[in-house]
C-alpha cells in the first residue's frame, strides 16, 4: 500500500522510521525534527536517498519525488546516481557561468602590466562605468547584440567613437567569455 501515512500521523510520529509505501520513510528525530527518505535496493545492495527535510518537503512532493524514483528504477536507472550526475551538471553549468563584470575584470587584471604608461586602463574603467549598470550583473551568455546596443545608446548619441571603442571592448570581453566558460552565444556579432 502507497500513501498510509496521514497527516496526523506525520506530525505525531515518534522518533525511527516510518513507511508510508512505495519505498518512501519518514525518518522522525528526537525533538520532533524530520526528514523523508527513499528506500531501494539495487543489484542487491539496498540504499537510502535523502529526499529534504520535513519542514521543507510536504508529504505530497516526497511521494511525488519517491514516484519518480520507482519510475527510473522500472528503466533501470539508479536514483542515486542519476542524482549525482544531475548535481554535476548544474555545478557544470554554474561554474560557465561568469557575469559580464567580472570577466571584464579577468580581461583587464592581466593587461595591467603592459599598460603602466598608457591611458589604457583609465579608460577600461570608463567604458565600464558607463555600461556596468546595464550589464554588470548579468551573466556573459545571456548577453545579446540588442542588450549591448540599449546599454550603448546613450554613448553612440554623444560620442561615438567612444561608443565604438566601449562596444570593441564589450565584444573583447564576451570572446574572452565564450573561450573560457562555454558561452552559447556566437561571439563577435555585436555589429552596431
Amino acid at each position: 500500500m502507497i500513501e498510509k501515512l496521514t497527516s496526523k500521523q506525520i506530525k505525531n510520529a515518534m522518533p525511527g522510521y516510518h513507511a508510508d509505501g512505495g519505498g518512501l520513510y519518514l525518518q522522525k528525530r528526537e525533538g520532533g525534527s524530520g526528514s523523508w527518505i527513499f528506500r531501494y535496493v539495487r543489484n542487491g545492495k539496498e540504499r537510502w536517498l535523502g529526499l529534504g527535510s520535513l519542514d521543507t518537503i510536504k508529504v505530497d512532493k516526497a511521494r511525488e519525488q519517491a514516484r519518480q524514483m520507482r519510475e527510473m528504477l522500472l528503466t533501470g536507472k539508479d536514483p542515486a546516481t542519476e542524482r549525482l550526475e544531475r548535481r554535476a551538471e548544474q555545478a557544470k553549468q554554474q561554474a560557465a557561468t561568469i557575469l559580464f563584470r567580472d570577466a571584464w575584470a579577468a580581461v583587464v587584471e592581466p593587461r595591467k602590466s603592459e599598460w603602466k604608461h598608457s591611458e589604457s586602463p583609465r579608460q577600461w574603467e570608463a567604458s565600464l562605468a558607463s555600461i556596468d549598470q546595464a550589464l554588470g550583473d548579468l551573466p556573459c551568455h545571456l548577453i545579446d547584440a540588442n542588450m549591448i546596443r540599449a546599454a550603448l545608446e546613450p554613448q553612440w548619441k554623444r560620442a561615438q567613437v567612444t561608443a565604438e571603442r566601449t562596444r570593441q571592448r564589450i565584444e573583447a570581453v564576451l570572446d574572452w567569455a565564450a573561450v573560457h566558460t562555454y558561452r552559447r552565444t556566437e561571439p563577435g556579432t555585436l555589429e552596431k
